[in-house]
């Protein structure tokens, strides 16, 4: 059986530390959640500032 899980983040991987605090641990967290993955990255604007600017608008 597969299962399918997404996540998102504004941050870049790089950036989790700072989140975390501890480099090791964020690292072995990522390690973990990544292994088997695939990770795809998207740019452009995001779809929930989209509708928020268009409901702004109209009022």
């Amino acid at each position: 059986m597969t299962e399918n899980q997404r996540l998102s983040s504004r941050k870049f991987l790089s950036q989790w530390s700072e989140i975390f605090g501890n480099k090791k641990l964020t690292n072995a967290l990522l390690e973990r959640l990544f292994h088997h993955s695939k990770i795809i990255q998207t740019t452009g604007p995001l779809y929930r500032m989209k509708s928020y600017s268009e409901k702004k608008e109209t009022k």
